[in-house]
């Protein structure tokens, strides 16, 4: 594989040599999750422990601009050296990605390097190729995971591969709409517009008309004999009629803040004949600003315009990847992920699959059976939605 690497410096004790390649073959797809590969070296003699940062910003001054980072632990033994590598999410706007070491807390090395963006999906072989391709892979090349791949629309398999990783190319062709001699029972595609409309039609609850009708009667009523006690000098009686609304006013508003102050939907698509991995949908919609967590490296799916103020924030840890974000009111967030095994997909109850979920994914649906179920946890309401497929 030809790699382009966008830059190779050299830093003087902790820290080594740094190398970067963003993409494959150093072409970094626009729209989709791209592998970035990063290769450290530790020249002392003492241990090398620290965290590697990337950072960028997405959109323009017409779609809006957010922020991503991600931070990676980073540990290397004396003399050691690691390459690991991530997935990195590249946007229109995209045009630079910052690269930082930090050890105990202060910066060892900062680059920030100029992206080589494909607008197009590229054409791989895996083996000697049998036509023009992009990038040119061996088998041992290929990741585990499947949306590194998602770079690719087509690979062109002239060798053997592992059942395991037979599984990773047809959950590539499966749920991001790769192409090879594999063969897979059906190929979905998906949208998060639908998705983002249902979450904004959703409210946190009725106005409790019961309490307002009588309170707002009551206001009325009293509004007109409080005002003719007060021209006539007696201030008394409006302070008292003040201060009782507005004691009702805060009441009212402490108690609905309460009702549902995040709600959320959860789409799981499993294959029956795929169980190794699963793809999730999830939007969110808060009615005050709130910071929520998922755990797993989750994308967002961006509205056309609007992108202001939609940062993201991934770290790594033992546990795994987590991704953090901020809910501001009203305004809805859609994710998606590739996940490794399925969730409880036996759980809810079967019903037709809503207009709005059938618009969102387009899946053979007179093959699919859907799950229905809603959970409540911490004031916090989620509607889960599993869409089960041959």
């Amino acid at each position: 594989m030809i790699i382009f690497v966008f830059f190779l410096f050299t830093v003087l004790g902790a820290g080594g040599v740094v190398g970067v390649v963003v993409g494959w073959a150093g072409r970094a797809v626009v729209s989709v999750v791209n592998p970035v590969w990063v290769s450290l070296t530790n020249p002392a003699p003492s241990p090398f422990s620290g965290e590697l940062r990337l950072s960028g910003k997405i959109g323009s001054p017409w779609r809006g601009e957010a922020q991503r980072t991600m931070v990676f632990p980073v540990f290397l033994a004396p003399f050691g050296r690691t390459r690991v590598v991530v997935p990195w999410p590249v946007e229109l706007g995209s045009s630079a990605l910052k690269v930082e070491l930090f050890s105990g807390g202060n910066p060892v090395f900062s680059q920030e390097i100029s992206l080589d963006l494909e607008l197009g999906r590229l054409r791989g072989a895996v083996g000697p190729p049998t036509g023009l391709v992009d990038v040119l892979l061996s088998s041992s090349e290929l990741p585990l995971d499947p949306l590194l791949l998602w770079p690719f629309s087509q690979l062109d398999l002239s060798t053997e591969i592992s059942e395991k990783m037979r599984f990773v190319l047809q959950a590539w062709a499966m749920f991001l709409e790769g192409k090879s001699s594999l063969s897979v029972p059906w190929a979905l595609a998906f949208q998060g517009e639908p998705l983002r409309q249902r979450l904004q039609g959703y409210r946190a609850s009725p106005p409790l008309w019961i309490v307002l009708a009588p309170g707002l009667f009551v206001y009325l009523s009293t509004l007109g004999f409080v005002l003719s006690r007060y021209s006539r000098g007696d201030a008394r009686l409006l302070a008292v009629f003040l201060a009782v609304f507005l004691g009702f006013s805060l009441f009212y508003a402490a108690l609905r803040s309460g009702s549902f102050p995040l709600l959320s939907v959860n789409v799981q698509i499993v294959s029956c004949g795929l169980l190794q991995f699963s793809l999730e949908l999830w939007g969110g919609v808060s009615w005050r600003e709130e910071v929520w967590r998922l755990r797993g490296f989750w994308v967002e799916l961006l509205p056309e315009r609007g992108w202001e103020g939609l940062d993201l924030e991934w770290g790594y840890s033992e546990e795994g990847w987590e991704t953090k974000f901020v809910l501001t009111p009203g305004r809805p967030r859609v994710f998606f992920r590739l996940a490794e095994g399925v969730g409880s997909s036996g759980d809810g109850e079967s019903v037709p699959p809503p207009e709005w979920l059938r618009r969102a994914i387009q899946v053979p649906w007179e093959q699919a059976h859907v799950l229905h179920t809603v959970t409540m946890q911490n004031g916090r309401k989620t509607e889960i939605f599993c869409v089960l497929l041959p």
